[in-house]
């Protein structure tokens, strides 16, 4: 898609340098070297993981933090979906250009930082199904992952504080959101706002797979509330203690296999885009 996002950008006015990456990981280090160079808007054209790697490399470095602008070609684009961005990689292209810039928060787990939601137990186990099926059609990608994912289910015991209280139980899953969607269908956090300053923790209690089949339709339709035992708290922090070594994932990328600890929060208004 690189040349024809760049014709298309240039058509509009645009002056841009292309960069590529060819890799896993390496989203991160070209960041950090665009924004310690001076670059002053990075438009990324990627999915949820590129743009959580750009903004790593923005936030871990040295040099101003660009404004950002996002052109959605990944399999779910869901933080695309709370900034109101069209699908339509031309219409994101023409909003890029044309748009006005929005301060959005970020959330920040341990050292690193994430855009869209982190998550635990089903939510991560997901991601991971998800990143081994890139032959199947975006589309499709996330509900194939989902029900491979119920085959190993089994729950995840948490001892868990925020900002009104604490918890310890068993649960299928924990979703500490900033946007409303994952997976490129689901609205685990349906009320999320990227602009208010707080985190949605959303906790599913531990549940068997015909109950998560069951209740499948009310998260593709942001119903979330109607599933026995669902809990939902706004906070501006979150710390998870795992008695077992756990999967976690941030924006779709897993980030943790181990995790015993995870201490997370929220900067409010970080990153500033066109959109």
């Amino acid at each position: 898609m690189a040349e024809a996002l760049e014709k298309h950008l240039r058509e509009l006015g645009a002056s841009l340098v292309t960069h590529l990456t060819m890799g896993p990981g390496q989203g991160v280090a070209l960041a950090r070297e665009l924004a310690e160079s001076g670059a002053r808007t990075l438009a990324v054209a990627g999915g949820d993981g590129t743009l959580f790697e750009i903004i790593n490399g923005c936030l871990q470095s040295d040099g101003p933090v660009p404004d950002l602008a996002l052109i959605p070609l990944g399999s779910g684009n869901d933080f695309a979906k709370s900034l109101g961005i069209p699908m339509e990689w031309e219409d994101a292209c023409d909003r890029l250009v044309l748009g006005t810039k929005r301060r959005v928060d970020v959330g920040q787990c341990n050292d690193l930082f994430f855009i869209n939601s982190l998550g635990i137990g089903l939510d991560a186990q997901i991601a991971k199904a998800s990143q081994s099926s890139s032959w199947i059609p975006r589309q499709s990608r996330y509900m194939s992952a989902l029900l491979r994912s119920l085959i190993g289910k089994r729950a995840t015991p948490i001892k868990l504080s925020h900002d009104q209280g604490e918890l310890e139980q068993s649960v299928t899953l924990v979703v500490v959101a900033n946007g409303s969607y994952e997976g490129g269908h689901f609205q685990l956090a349906p009320h999320a706002d990227i602009e208010d300053g707080r985190l949605d923790l959303v906790i599913a209690p531990d549940m068997s797979r015909r109950a998560i089949m069951r209740y499948l339709p009310l998260a593709l339709d942001g119903e979330v509330e109607g599933i026995p035992g669902y809990q939902r708290w706004l906070t501006r922090r979150v710390r998870i203690q795992l008695p077992e070594p756990t999967l976690v994932h941030a924006d779709g990328e897993i980030i943790y296999h181990r995790a015993k600890r995870l201490e997370i929060g929220i900067l409010p208004g970080a990153l500033c885009f066109l959109c």
